[in-house]
């Protein structure tokens, strides 16, 4: 069966870690295909000033150009209302129905993971794999205890993976753009220009 990693999130401005830790999933699950899928207003980050989706998803086809393996999904970004990662699992799963999906997430949203919307039924709709990071290694059992069963805490537990520990931060990033110092190297440089070009993160 194919094997589909979904992978959404903010990616205000996605960066070479977002990169490197999921061609490291793709390669451990031996998926064939990776969709980004920057978000339109993320639930857990309601208030937080972001760039425009579309300028995010922009950056998202940048950074992947000429990559077989990504693609990028506009799917949340034509949604109204919060983006609940439930609802773009059963659209993909509507679309690629003879295909085995993934949900992929940094080590640090397994603290928050028992407070998705409706996560026990996403669970049940997804495997979801976990990359390790420089930050946070803890495996938040208790508080998924809270909403999930014995087993699919055990499928999340099984699912967590090693990936290459590369300690960048799209917080950062912005900083950095915002005082006029140099982000090569820590995006891709397509994204780069694309930054300077329309002026983002620029207070």
């Amino acid at each position: 069966m194919r094997k589909i990693i979904l992978y959404g999130g903010s990616f205000d401005p996605i960066h070479i870690g977002h990169l490197i830790s999921a061609r490291a999933a793709a390669e451990r699950i031996r998926a064939e295909r990776i969709v980004l899928i920057p978000t339109h207003i993320p639930p857990h980050k309601r208030g937080q000033a972001l760039a425009s989706v579309a300028h995010r998803t922009a950056m998202c086809r940048l950074a992947t150009e000429g990559d077989a393996l990504f693609d990028t999904s506009d799917w949340e970004a034509t949604q109204p209302g919060p983006s609940y990662s439930l609802h773009t699992v059963e659209h993909f799963r509507g679309r690629f129905p003879d295909s085995e999906m993934y949900f992929l997430v940094g080590m640090d949203a397994l603290a928050e993971l028992h407070s998705w919307f409706e996560i026990a039924r996403l669970a049940d709709l997804c495997t979801f794999v976990t990359a390790r990071r420089p930050d946070c290694s803890a495996f938040h059992r208790d508080s998924l205890a809270q909403a999930l069963t014995a087993e699919q805490i055990r499928r999340i537990e099984a699912h967590i993976i090693d990936s290459p520990m590369i300690d960048i931060r799209a917080t950062n990033i912005r900083e950095r753009a915002a005082n006029r110092q140099s982000i090569r190297y820590l995006v891709p440089e397509s994204v780069r220009a694309y930054i300077e070009l329309n002026q983002l993160y620029r207070s």
